[in-house]
């Protein structure tokens, strides 16, 4: 599974010995890897007791903050207490730049007795490439109007979208 995140994820796996050794999974780590850098293993967190353990652990900011937009691979090890070693991996893609937005109508100043219909794009080609999945607005006027956050309507799915909606 490729998923996309621009925020640091939170692993979650299940390290489970029970149907080979039966042994006791002693301990879990991650590793993040992204071209020639390599995080090296970090303590995981485990829950529960057993041949069969869940590990649930975000990745560390410090780590996170050491990464490039593009794809990384994530490796999850679980060790046995008789010191075998099991590994998972999966690719997940860093994506921290916005999509470009473009509001075509109403023009710029322009004068309205009602509501003016929003037109535009949501364009994340060329960027980060992400699935557009939601976009608000808010009107504010000085000193003191704002209509706080409100939902557009985008066209079908993709890296791309429009919108046409009245303002209400």
């Amino acid at each position: 599974e490729n998923s996309v995140h621009s925020t640091p994820p939170t692993l979650a796996a299940t390290v489970d010995d029970s149907a080979s050794g039966n042994s006791n999974v002693s301990t879990a780590s991650y590793k993040v890897i992204q071209g020639v850098y390599d995080s090296g293993w970090q303590t995981a967190s485990l829950s529960g007791s057993g041949a069969s353990r869940t590990v649930s652990q975000a990745i560390s900011s410090t780590i996170w903050n050491a990464l490039v937009e593009g794809n990384i691979t994530v490796q999850i090890q679980g060790v046995d207490a008789a010191g075998n070693t099991g590994t998972a991996s999966r690719i997940l893609k860093v994506d921290a730049t916005a999509p470009a937005v473009t509001l075509t109508s109403p023009a710029a100043s322009s004068r309205h007795k009602t509501a003016p219909t929003m037109t535009g794009t949501i364009d994340d080609t060329g960027k980060g490439n992400s699935d557009v999945t939601s976009a608000d607005y808010k009107i504010t006027q000085s000193p003191s109007y704002d209509s706080g956050w409100q939902s557009l309507t985008l066209s079908a799915s993709g890296v791309a979208r429009t919108f046409n909606q009245a303002v209400s």
